[in-house]
């Protein structure tokens, strides 16, 4: 909970987290799509603190953003995990800020289960149950030991004017750190 932040670019929010640390920066990823066009970005940190931020990296076929900040302290980047350990039922966590205004204070956890691994497009995104809402995207999914396996990014609500429930996609953890990788 304390590596999370919400972002807010122009009309939308959204949620990032922290994935590293140096020279006084603070690295957050969150997905494309809430940052996307925005002229101006900032997170609000778990203190309450609004810090200004700059998009150093977009990939909207990932769906993938690399925010920098400055100044920000008091925070830890998160411990990344690997989705290839988890088996389907496998226990899930998605953090962060359901319903961006809506519900003020801090991020929200969802629980769920790992349904299952599922190819759309390029990405072999993780699919889960755990409730995900406007606001949530760019948020860790979280493993039952701790660790970041995602990052939340898009639901289905309703497939052939059938109303869908719980099917939910994240981004795998060793796609999001080839982009930081590749970003930082």
């Amino acid at each position: 909970m304390s590596s999370v932040v919400q972002v807010r670019a122009n009309e939308s929010l959204g949620t990032g987290f922290l994935v590293r640390q140096e020279d006084g920066r603070s690295f957050f990823v969150t997905n494309e799509h809430v940052v996307q066009g925005a002229e101006a970005v900032s997170v609000v940190a778990p203190d309450g603190t609004m810090h200004d931020a700059w998009v150093t990296a977009a990939d909207p076929t990932l769906d993938l953003a690399l925010l920098v900040v400055e100044g920000v302290s008091g925070m830890s980047p998160v411990r990344w995990g690997d989705v290839g350990d988890l088996r389907a039922g496998d226990p899930l966590y998605v953090i962060g800020f359901a319903l961006g205004d809506e519900l003020l204070g801090d991020p929200t956890v969802t629980r769920g289960v790992l349904s299952g691994r599922r190819m759309y497009g390029q990405v072999d995104y993780i699919q889960t149950d755990a409730a995900m809402n406007p606001g949530n995207s760019g948020g860790p999914v979280v493993s039952g030991s701790g660790e970041v396996v995602g990052v939340a990014t898009w639901i289905i609500r309703e497939l052939g004017g059938l109303p869908i429930e719980g099917i939910n996609f994240a981004i795998p953890a060793d796609v999001a750190l080839a982009f930081i990788d590749r970003s930082v």
